[in-house]
């Protein structure tokens, strides 16, 4: 129990995107020539995080009553962490922000920005969050932050002012792209966000407008002044906007097949991109021996990808089958499929994975990748007997699925960049086990997964035989 009081104490902080805001306040100071010999370097580290810590907490603090409506997995609602532990948490991390800035004398205008920067997380936090204005605190605290340490690095003001004319409208952007895929639920508790104001699809056009006008602003001002450091901070922060906007589209299947947007998303979860969300995919199916002569089965194929790759380097004599239980994913995957240049040799349709069209022992081996996630426990076993039907006596089943552990936290924040969905039930190896077992399956064995890219949170691979 103390072990996940501990866990959900740490999840209080937010922790990997405090940490990735924090990796990107030192990626800046090192672009403006502040370096980890310097000690600002790691003055400047230390404050970025304990306001991220302060912001995130009070966050959980001031979302406690919503979040237990919801029935979310929070640390307040789960009764691990008490309302007023969380509200200090977030003060003392405040004040110990202020104080550190006073100790490694950085001047009083650097305290006044990180002072200004706390209070747009705050003001986000307690009131402007549920409203239309909740791109005010971004649109400031996002620039500012760039802003604070070209101050420290000695920089005219004057040129550092491209910051906030160009980054003003990319975080804005940001903003946008994060809360659209949230839209409905937010809207069914209450919120009127920005995105719930403006709605579909003025907040699309919105995201796209400001992220062109913040990129094109930035551009102009550079070709003008012609300052390198700066130049490069715009284009990263371009290039990060871009991808934000993209990934926050992907819960919506038919963002796949729109302009770049669309192009961006097909390579990722293609099989030309299976090197980043399945790095390991050639060895772990290596565990099945899957030969030309096997009937294959994907279970939950999305696009396809896993399919294409292994026609690509198995000449089958019957096609392999892939279901899924989106008609979207499925008429994507087929434009893949013929794409790939390996049409009629993959048959897809639409089918739940708790009732699936095939005849009994119809399979020799079915797969399933990143799936059984989202099944609760009865419709994980009810998918697990359908798997026992349609294979033959002697059968493998392949499954490979994000391993519940202490490390898995960062699933959930990859899911909220990505537009996975938030409710997903995550499982041990015992789980597995017990679930297979009780479905009629006689041998089950762990298979080594090697190491995955995207996101880098441990897996689990068991081969189940019939």
């Amino acid at each position: 129990m103390r072990a996940v009081a501990a866990r959900w104490t740490v999840e209080l902080l937010h922790p990997i995107p405090s940490l990735l805001t924090t990796l990107a306040a030192m990626g800046f100071a090192w672009i403006f020539g502040i370096g980890p010999r310097d000690r600002r370097f790691w003055w400047i580290a230390a404050i970025m995080l304990l306001v991220q810590f302060s912001i995130s907490a009070l966050n959980e603090w001031a979302d406690a009553d919503l979040d237990r409506r919801a029935h979310r997995h929070r640390p307040i609602p789960l009764g691990l962490v008490s309302p007023g532990a969380a509200l200090s948490v977030a003060v003392v991390c405040a004040v110990g922000a202020f104080l550190l800035c006073v100790l490694s004398n950085l001047g009083p205008f650097a305290l006044l920005l990180v002072g200004i920067g706390t209070a747009c997380g705050w003001a986000y936090d307690l009131w402007l969050k549920a409203t239309p204005l909740s791109f005010v605190p971004f649109a400031i605290a996002f620039p500012l932050m760039p802003f604070w340490i070209g101050v420290l690095a000695g920089r005219p003001l004057t040129s550092l002012g491209i910051l906030f004319l160009g980054g003003s409208p990319l975080a804005t952007a940001i903003h946008l792209a994060d809360a659209m895929p949230d839209r409905d639920r937010d809207r069914g508790a209450g919120l009127r966000t920005l995105a719930v104001a403006l709605g579909k699809p003025r907040a699309e056009m919105a995201a796209a407008g400001l992220l062109l006008i913040g990129a094109l602003v930035s551009i102009v001002l550079l070709i003008r002044r012609g300052q390198t450091s700066i130049a490069a901070l715009s284009l990263v922060t371009v290039a990060a906007s871009g991808v934000v906007a993209g990934l926050s589209s992907r819960a919506n299947p038919s963002w796949f097949s729109r302009g770049l947007r669309g192009i961006g998303m097909r390579y990722v979860f293609s099989r030309r991109g299976l090197w980043g969300i399945n790095t390991p995919y050639r060895h772990i199916l290596s565990a099945a021996s899957i030969t030309a002569q096997d009937r294959v089965l994907d279970l939950g194929c999305g696009i396809g990808n896993i399919l294409i790759a292994l026609v690509e380097r198995i000449d089958f004599i019957h096609p392999p089958a892939g279901v899924d239980i989106s008609p979207d994913l499925i008429r994507i995957g087929e434009r893949e499929i013929a794409r790939a240049g390996v049409h009629g040799r993959i048959r897809l349709q639409v089918a739940p994975a708790t009732r699936l069209p095939f005849e009994d022992g119809a399979f020799d081996v079915v797969l399933t990748s990143h799936v059984l996630k989202h099944l609760d426990d009865e419709a994980l076993l009810t998918s697990f007997r359908e798997v026992v039907r349609v294979l033959r006596p002697g059968g493998r089943f392949l499954l490979w699925e994000f391993e519940k552990s202490a490390r898995s936290a960062l699933l959930f924040w990859s899911a909220r960049l990505t537009g996975l969905p938030p409710h997903f039930q995550l499982r041990t190896m015992a789980e597995f086990s017990r679930a297979l077992r009780l479905s009629g399956f006689q041998r089950v064995v762990r298979v080594d997964t090697g190491f995955f890219l995207l996101p880098p949170v441990p897996r689990i691979a068991l081969l189940a035989t019939r």
